[in-house]
């Protein structure tokens, strides 16, 4: 393979992994601080903040853990022909899903939530996935 091969899968992969960080990182302060932990996304990526009022979206003066932006990852994007058609798939109305102290997640009517990112590189076939179960437990595919 050529090093631009290679270097194409390093950025999917480390975009992957970053989110399932991020996530991780969500879930552990949660439980930590006992204040939800919310991760939101939108088409150019996500952030993550400590989330008072339990509603999954960042108000005024809701501390923000983590800001990413996709296009920190050269070729590498929300997959859209997957989940709602923006390569997000989650158990609510937002895009997003939120920690509680326990450390499961939670959707906006504060019932246990899941869901799936789909990541892809623009300009390769090469995919991949995130899931956060019910459970709380988070994977890559």
């Amino acid at each position: 393979p050529s090093i631009n091969s290679w270097r194409q899968n390093l950025q999917l992969n480390s975009a992957t992994r970053d989110i399932y960080s991020n996530l991780q990182k969500a879930k552990l302060e949660a439980i930590k601080t006992r204040i939800y932990c919310t991760a939101s996304f939108d088409a150019n990526g996500y952030v993550i903040f400590m989330d008072a009022d339990k509603d999954l979206v960042q108000d005024a003066g809701e501390t923000v853990i983590s800001s990413v932006s996709l296009s920190d990852y050269d070729n590498v994007s929300f997959d859209t022909s997957k989940g709602g058609g923006n390569g997000l798939e989650f158990n609510d109305t937002v895009d997003g899903i939120a920690f509680s102290f326990t450390g499961l997640p939670r959707n906006t009517g504060g019932t246990l939530g899941r869901g799936t990112i789909f990541l892809k590189q623009d300009n390769r076939s090469k995919t991949a996935e995130i899931d956060i179960t019910r459970a709380g437990s988070i994977q890559i595919k």
